[in-house]
């Protein structure tokens, strides 16, 4: 283990967000250049409330620039439910548990500090582990949003979960094709194979 903060639980239990996907059988290409407006407007609206994090306290915001970032799927194992996830992005900032604190690479006098939270969407069939990416900036030099210095930079996919088979349903079946029913997973269960900000492994 090596980036967690000192203070996250790797047993810490993390909710499911589960959405009715909009985007079936649609070309992500497609959807990247022409994402619903409604949706855009309802997730920046919402964020322009403040999305308060459970788990930190933390109210974040999004501007319009970040809300562009989240568009780019480079990096996310499923295109699809990439895009499924940015409408339901406020409901997953709001369950996400925080998992990493460190500075920017390239230090920026504005820029506090950045961190990393991870949530889980389901899509109704796979659940599948989201990393969030918040930035938080020194009080009055956030020139987007000098109300919030807190903002939703980014996100992705990191990876599909395979939940284990209950014992009264290990009938051999397609996992594709059968609906997830965990409710929760907890960080450690979520993090196995994913890397932290330098590159490494949050657990081997």
């Amino acid at each position: 283990m090596f980036q967690l903060d000192n203070d996250v639980d790797p047993e810490t239990p993390v909710p499911v967000v589960r959405a009715k996907p909009r985007f079936s059988g649609q070309s992500p290409l497609v959807l990247r250049k022409r994402f619903p407006e409604n949706v855009k407007k309802a997730v920046l609206g919402a964020f322009k409330k403040g999305v308060v994090n459970e788990h930190t306290g933390l109210t974040i915001g999004m501007s319009g620039r970040d809300f562009h970032k989240h568009m780019d799927t480079k990096g996310s194992v499923d295109e699809l439910a990439h895009l499924e996830a940015i409408a339901n992005l406020p409901e997953l900032m709001r369950t996400a548990r925080r998992i990493e604190t460190h500075n920017d690479r390239d230090p920026q006098p504005k820029l506090k500090n950045i961190r990393r939270f991870i949530s889980v969407f389901g899509d109704g069939i796979n659940d599948y582990a989201v990393l969030l990416t918040v930035k938080e900036y020194s009080p009055g030099k956030y020139s987007l949003d000098k109300e919030n210095p807190v903002s939703l930079y980014h996100h992705r996919v990191e990876k599909q979960l395979t939940p284990a088979p209950s014992a009264a349903s290990e009938v051999e079946s397609a996992p594709s094709l059968t609906p997830s029913s965990v409710n929760s997973y907890n960080i450690r269960e979520l993090l196995k194979g994913v890397k932290d900000s330098r590159g490494r492994l949050y657990f081997e």
